[in-house]
């Protein structure tokens, strides 16, 4: 995991991997069960992985830490958890262009009590009117609305038309962001009805290689065929 994510995975110090896997059990125990198996030297060891925990995403948050803070052993469980938390926030509200730092800074604010999470999403709920300017009025009326809720309808259009998972489209997704933002942060065209959006959708090659697409495609060309006169 450290090599996809850039980092070399040598810098590791041996005091480093034990405090990494000392955070993860503790972490992982606060809502889990412990299993015992082969170690890696050959003895026996026990983890706790329960079914809330997520192991790869508190991976990937002590790597952040350790290549952005070049010291993670003075972070919290809790806080490498809460950072976390912090890119999942950040993506709902479109807040994508933060580098690992500041990331890393608001995941240690927030666990340690420094900035709640609460005031966190309500910054992040102004600065998405002035990136979102055709749902400011909503976002406005509505502090704990995030991008993503306002995305999820349009989402789930195209997702539903073109046969796919949820999951694969994001903010940042081109075909998402023209329905959010017509017209980028100008704010003057209104937003899309859901007629539009699904009529578009239909209309996207993307739909062409769908089940239902072909199928629909078949049974026009058995319709215009049997108007035509022609045996089907």
């Amino acid at each position: 995991m450290a090599v996809g994510l850039g980092y070399n995975p040598s810098l590791f110090t041996e005091q480093d991997r034990t405090d990494f896997f000392t955070k993860l059990s503790s972490e992982a125990k606060t809502s889990g069960k412990t299993v015992t198996r082969k170690a890696k030297d050959g003895g026996i060891e026990q983890v706790t992985t329960p079914s809330l925990f997520d192991s790869k995403a508190f991976t990937e948050s002590y790597i952040w830490a350790k290549a952005t803070l070049g010291d993670a052993k003075d972070l919290p469980s809790t806080a490498l958890k809460t950072i976390n938390n912090v890119k999942t926030i950040l993506k709902a509200y479109g807040a994508t262009n933060l580098s690992n730092q500041e990331i890393v800074k608001f995941g240690t604010d927030i666990a340690s009590g420094a900035l709640s999470v609460e005031k966190f999403k309500t910054d992040l709920n102004a600065q998405a009117q002035k990136y979102y300017p055709a749902y400011a009025s909503r976002l406005a009326a509505n502090p704990d609305l995030s991008v993503m809720d306002i995305a999820n309808p349009i989402i789930k259009i195209i997702s539903e038309a073109w046969e796919k998972d949820p999951s694969e489209f994001t903010l940042d997704n081109p075909d998402v962001d023209k329905f959010l933002r017509p017209d980028g942060v100008v704010g003057k065209v209104p937003p899309p009805t859901t007629a539009e959006i699904y009529n578009w959708a239909i209309m996207h090659p993307n739909f062409d290689k769908t089940v239902k697409g072909q199928n629909m495609a078949r049974q026009l060309g058995v319709g215009v065929a049997g108007a035509m006169g022609w045996g089907v």
